[in-house]
């Protein structure tokens, strides 16, 4: 994995080598001196670490050096990021649903979306304000060939298809639905993550719900084709709320174990593309009340700091379950996933760093750390 995240590490080098320098600076020196924290702290928001993360890794390191002038001020940096990354490792392999676990005894919803909203105000993101506490241990959250793209009608699918399952009946297929904004690399994403699941013998359904962008639906197909994986396709400017309903059919009636839905990009920030995630979702529980089971954010990771306005947002909106993070081998930074994380509290699960299906990979603490800041020794 270290090896997967070497283009990574290569673009940080430059601000890793900033880091390491000022930080080692401050325990060289019998006190702090406000010059040498002022250069650790730009040092630090140069790799776009947050203003709460920078005043927290600030906050120990003062503590530290008061304490101790022979700590290796390079691994105490590193002990502290991978404390506040503790339990950001989701597992894609493990995920499970809830009525898979048996969580869905007689009710209408979802443990994880019932715990969403008995926890979530109006406008209010259910997770801990950043670093009110030390970052505790958690738990990992939880082969076909190709066939023709289905693009027939959605009444034609219908007919074809029995009953939905029981609200109580616990099934196996986990859907995945692919949020973020334009550009993130969502379309790509999907097709990579199912030829993640295939691999893993997790037998994949794709979907195409961004039936807004007209090149969107051919280039889920491309992939599909490229990578030998099943899609079924949809025409612009239908509801997609009624696409992904179809595609969640299939894969139920078809035997899958994933399905993932690629959704249109839009602009967090737009109430009326917001509302249609919404729908999407309240149309999903019709198939089965635990779609999707995962909703997951693809942010560029080139935006840095940027992403985590959007992240609260899409949170809010529909309850992120996961993150993706792309185009990691196009920044020197990618520090902002430490207070994304820390705000959010839901795994990563992949980082993407280039175009081809193998630059795509599970997310690794350790890995992500050693090339922000170095590695042992």
């Amino acid at each position: 994995m270290l090896g997967f995240f070497k283009t990574f590490a290569e673009k940080c080098a430059k601000v890793r080598q900033s880091i390491t320098r000022s930080i080692v600076a401050v325990f060289s020196k019998p006190s702090l001196s406000a010059d040498d924290r002022q250069s650790l702290e730009r040092s630090l928001y140069e790799a776009d670490f947050g203003v709460d993360t920078v005043e927290y890794v600030l906050k120990r390191v003062e503590e530290a050096s008061k304490t101790n002038k022979n700590v290796d001020g390079t691994a105490l940096l590193r002990q502290i990021l991978i404390e506040l990354l503790q339990g950001s490792e989701g597992n894609p392999l493990l995920v499970k649903s809830a009525a898979a676990a048996g969580a869905l005894s007689g009710t209408s919803e979802t443990v994880e979306s019932k715990g969403y909203r008995e926890n979530t105000s109006e406008g209010q993101v259910p997770c801990p304000s950043p670093f009110e506490r030390q970052a505790t241990n958690g738990a990992s959250y939880s082969n076909t060939p190709f066939t023709s793209i289905d693009n027939s009608s959605s009444s034609d699918k219908n007919a074809s298809l029995s009953q939905s399952p029981s609200k109580t009946q616990a099934i196996d297929l986990q859907v995945i639905l692919l949020l973020g904004i334009n550009g993130a690399g969502k379309t790509t994403t999907a097709a990579k993550l199912a030829h993640f699941f295939e691999k893993n013998n997790r037998h994949t359904l794709l979907g195409s719900c961004d039936t807004f962008r007209a090149a969107a639906d051919q280039q889920l197909k491309t992939w599909a084709e490229r990578l030998n994986l099943d899609c079924i396709g949809s025409q612009q400017r239908a509801d997609a709320a009624s696409v992904a309903y179809d595609v969640c059919q299939a894969g139920l009636h078809r035997g899958y174990q994933r399905v993932i839905l690629d959704t249109a990009g839009r602009l967090h920030t737009k109430t009326s593309l917001t509302e249609e995630l919404k729908k999407m979702v309240r149309v999903l529980h019709k198939c089965h009340p635990s779609f999707p089971q995962h909703r997951w954010l693809v942010i560029d990771g080139s935006l840095g700091t940027n992403s985590l306005q959007q992240a609260k947002l899409f949170h809010e909106a529909v309850g992120l379950t996961g993150l993706i993070v792309t185009k990691l081998d196009g920044t020197s930074k990618g520090g902002a996933l430490v207070g994304i994380y820390q705000t959010l509290h839901v795994p990563i699960y992949f980082v993407g760093l280039g175009e081809k299906a193998e630059d795509f990979q599970p997310f690794s603490i350790t890995s992500y750390v050693e090339a922000l800041v170095g590695g042992e020794g």
